[in-house]
């Protein structure tokens, strides 16, 4: 029983009006020692809220509310500590929904970890995606998702839309793969290495592209595939010469054309002039000096 100052009655529980509870043998309009006036625990002064019916939280002013009225307190309700209070640690993100900190967002929702909020779109200032696999908003989405910078909210999926690579080393999606990187149209993705660009695709370094032959080409350069090192380059390599009709590295120049080596291109016959070569047709190469092998014909 509790001594009733109000009524100056033994009561088995205090009134609610004056609004009383239990401690020490009385009751009180406020509890001490750090207790919390709990109206859900027969309204008795407690070390912790209640949690049923419903979880209730400790406020500053020691008093047990639900998790709406944390909120109308700017804080949300703690099952951890069971208090009113900013979400950290386990229970990261302020829930707008339930009121509470959770580890999990509602559904729609996303863990922001810069406010340790839970937000519909998280923000793009800062490079955050909302990544469904883990419900939160992260500048580095989950391995085989990238991130899509878009003008509603970025988010992190599987495919890069069309236009954009999937970039490894950042799980982005990127409208140029950049320096040593080669973006490829048939897949999406960005790779650090030509060798690994689609079939038919090489290595263009100016535009840091998987390209086809003819995309070889620069407007002031001939670049030409090489099928060794799948890149594009401005000069092939021996025994290999540049074919300008295909923008290819081949082996031997086609007929009414002449490998000139110092070029390693395939020429026409005006084509070694420039080089103060000639255009051997047996050897099918410029010289500088004709063979002196005699041509035979028969009848």
């Amino acid at each position: 029983m509790f001594g009733d100052p109000s009524t100056r009655l033994c009561v088995s529980m205090c009134p609610a009006s004056p609004d009383y509870y239990s401690e020490g043998g009385y009751c009180k309009s406020a509890c001490t020692g750090g207790r919390y006036a709990d109206w859900q625990a027969n309204r008795t002064c407690v070390l912790k809220c209640s949690q049923t019916p419903i979880p209730l939280y400790g406020t500053a002013t020691y008093r047990c509310v639900n998790a709406t009225q944390c909120a109308a307190l700017s804080l949300f309700g703690n099952n951890i500590t069971q208090l009113c209070s900013l979400c950290s640690g386990s229970l990261p993100f302020g829930d707008p929904v339930t009121k509470q900190c959770v580890y999990n967002c509602s559904a729609t929702y996303y863990g922001n970890p810069g406010t340790n909020l839970c937000v519909l779109s998280c923000n793009f200032n800062l490079l955050l995606y909302a990544d469904n696999y883990t419900q939160q908003c992260t500048t580095f989405c989950t391995l085989g998702t990238f991130g899509v910078n878009s003008s509603s909210t970025p988010i992190c999926q599987k495919d890069c839309p069309a236009g954009s690579y999937a970039l490894d080393s950042t799980r982005t999606c990127v409208a140029n793969c950049g320096s040593g990187f080669f973006g490829d149209p048939l897949t999406g993705k960005c790779y650090n290495s030509s060798l690994l660009c689609s079939d038919g695709y090489y290595g263009n370094s100016v535009t840091n592209m998987c390209v086809l032959p003819a995309s070889c080409q620069t407007i002031t350069t001939h670049y030409y595939a090489d099928n060794a090192t799948k890149m594009c380059i401005s000069k092939c390599t021996a025994p290999n010469y540049g074919l300008n009709t295909s923008y290819t590295c081949i082996p031997k120049c086609p007929t009414n054309l002449y490998a000139e080596n110092n070029t390693r291109m395939c020429l026409t016959v005006s084509g070694c002039g420039l080089y103060l070569s000639f255009a051997d047709s047996q050897l099918n190469i410029c010289v500088s000096q004709c063979s002196t092998t005699p041509v035979f014909f028969y009848s």
